[in-house]
């Protein structure tokens, strides 16, 4: 196994990340074949169509590492969801902004939207009826602690009745009083446009696998 190591970016804060590669993902015989490789000054033969085996190998540690550092610069990076709820009287919509995704969920530091025509500013965690901002990859997307948020000045909360609490279903509910059920929601989220870096990533797979058939 080789080890590899990069620096990723959030904000200011810098982190050291690395990450276990199989040998065998790179075509390798050895791991000691990948070190004499990588510092290896033989020319890459690119006037061949065919490739040197010794440039064919270079170019494709080259690409994986790339691709290795695409990968884990997306994960680094924050994510942003919209969505859309109705319930009675009640309509919004708008998106919501999130810290990379950690320990199995998104925080949200930031939403923009109206609620029946009132812009949305986002509370903080804790700030009213316990919310924890948290937003998870599948359903149900939030907790029973929910996100709040103030519109036209008032206090909400959205939140997930996991428990069939004090007489609801196990659904989506808004409420503006701590301990009372609220309103059913029905709505929807989904995340905005896949990240650039991503499509890059695909695309030095797809170099890889071109210059493999070559």
């Amino acid at each position: 196994m080789l080890s590899l190591a990069f620096k990723t970016q959030h904000g200011d804060t810098f982190r050291m990340q690395t990450i276990a590669v199989h040998c065998k993902t790179l075509h390798l015989d050895s791991c000691s074949q990948y070190d004499k490789l990588a510092h290896s000054k033989a020319p890459l033969d690119t006037g061949d169509p065919k490739m040197s085996a010794t440039g064919l190998l270079r170019t494709r540690i080259i690409l994986l590492l790339a691709l290795v550092i695409v990968l884990a610069s997306t994960a680094a990076v924050a994510d942003s969801f919209n969505f859309s709820f109705t319930g009675t009287g009640v309509t919004g919509s708008g998106t919501l902004y999130t810290n990379a995704f950690s320990g199995g969920s998104y925080l949200v530091t930031g939403i923009s939207g109206t609620q029946n025509g009132k812009a949305m500013t986002l509370l903080a965690p804790n700030a009213f009826d316990g919310n924890d901002n948290l937003l998870f990859p599948s359903n149900p997307v939030l907790d029973f602690a929910g996100i709040s948020f103030v519109a036209g000045g008032i206090d909400y909360n959205v939140y997930f009745n996991w428990f069939a609490c004090c007489g609801g279903t196990t659904t989506y509910y808004e409420t503006t009083v701590p301990g009372v059920l609220g309103v059913a929601l029905t709505g929807s989220i989904s995340a905005s446009e896949p990240s650039s870096l991503l499509l890059l990533g695909i695309g030095l797979i797809g170099t890889l696998r071109r210059k493999h058939l070559v």
